[in-house]
């Protein structure tokens, strides 16, 4: 694995008391992690794509910052498959709009879903927002801070494929602009009922390499340890964000606010 500088990984805490604020009367914790700054170069493939034979749920959590909005090849691609010519479901960011794509077999869309937030959308303001697609008994469904965004039926012929965060397809189109904090995959079923096979973080500072929380291996060496792969990503495109617990919002460099919109928490 490569090495690069390490910054501090999610889970460490230390204490942390502002005297100025009233509820700091008592120390408050203190969680430290890492975020990769993509800015349209930086995206991951997912070690072995996530095949889901059944019902599913696939969550991302980040932030998408508004780069030119006035060009037709300015979507950031959040998630997408590995392949787009097999079942794969696609969500992307294009100017004030939230998309959901479900793709056949064919590569053809099936349904082309896609809903429009508003003239000023909350998505592109640069906060932290919650999006989920979930697929059940044949209607898919997408959620931006759990509010219904669209729902469809999608009537799957084989498995879906998940494969790509941060970029359209395994060779990089359509990159994201901004920080994913978080991607978890559920396969046979929901967060409540289903299996979560897919946890990444993406706060492994050290390496390209990026852990999935959801296998028991523990160690950095065993192949099964990684979950995805940074592509094109250098040691100065990490920074060190920390969150006090109570807030709804991190620090970053040189007092960057970054907050979680309404929903998101």
């Amino acid at each position: 694995m490569a090495i690069q500088k390490a910054i501090q990984k999610s889970g460490i805490l230390s204490p942390w008391r502002n005297p100025l604020d009233p509820g700091d009367r008592f120390y408050r914790r203190v969680l430290t992690r890492a975020i990769m700054n993509m800015n349209g170069t930086q995206y991951a493939t997912l070690s072995e794509p996530v095949v889901l034979d059944g019902d599913f749920e696939i969550e991302w959590i980040g932030v998408r910052y508004v780069t030119d909005t006035s060009s037709s090849e300015n979507i950031d691609t959040l998630f997408a498959g590995a392949e787009l010519n097999n079942n794969t479901v696609a969500v992307d960011v294009f100017e004030e709009r939230l998309r959901m794509f479900a793709y056949n077999s064919s590569g053809n869309l099936y349904p082309a879903l896609q809903a429009t937030i508003g003239e000023t959308s909350s998505f592109s303001d640069g906060k932290i927002q919650r999006i989920r697609v979930t697929y059940a008994s044949g209607v898919i469904s997408l959620y931006l801070n759990d509010a219904v965004i669209l729902t469809d039926t999608w009537n799957i012929a084989g498995s879906v494929a998940v494969g790509v965060v941060g970029a359209r397809t395994g060779a990089g189109s359509r990159r994201m602009s901004g920080n994913v904090f978080s991607f978890r995959v559920w396969k046979n079923g929901d967060r409540n009922t289903g299996e979560l096979v897919t946890d990444l973080s993406f706060d492994e500072s050290d390496t390209n390499y990026q852990r999935n929380y959801a296998s028991p291996i523990a160690d950095e060496n065993d192949p099964d340890w990684s979950g995805a792969i940074l592509q094109n990503a250098l040691p100065g495109d990490w920074e060190e964000i920390s969150k006090k617990s109570g807030d709804d919002f991190w620090l970053g460099d040189n007092g960057r606010v970054i907050n979680y919109a309404e929903g998101a928490l």
